[in-house]
């Protein structure tokens, strides 16, 4: 199996994936300040980001199905048809709280001056 560059601005050790650990580079970085490469590797600036086989996916969902389908272990996203759209509507969800969660840091940033 082939290495892959994974870039996470927060990383869960629990990833469900024994073994992925010695295939996968972790580059921390911190979220308010992305360096400029990672805006050319990753264009749609998404964090999570995975490059693996010249592919870039930076889309959560995306990213899950993909790692489900090219690497070994336990399945990340559910076989049940129920299941994924529950998943997927917890994961749009988790996406609009992610931004508004951030916009609020931005403004309490703003206020603290």
């Amino acid at each position: 199996m082939e290495a892959a560059d994974v870039v996470p601005v927060r990383f869960c050790g629990r990833t469900g994936r024994e073994g992925l650990q010695g295939k996968i580079v972790l580059v921390p970085m911190d979220l308010a300040d992305r360096p400029a490469w990672y805006k050319k590797v990753c264009q749609q600036n998404q964090i999570p980001c995975l490059e693996h086989d010249n592919k870039i996916i930076g889309e959560s969902l995306d990213l899950i199905k993909y790692m489900d389908i090219n690497f070994e272990g336990p399945k990340l996203f559910p076989d049940d048809s129920k299941k994924q759209r529950l998943a997927e509507e917890l994961l749009a969800y988790s996406d609009t709280f992610n931004q508004a969660m951030l916009c609020l840091a931005d403004l309490q940033r703003q206020c603290d001056g």
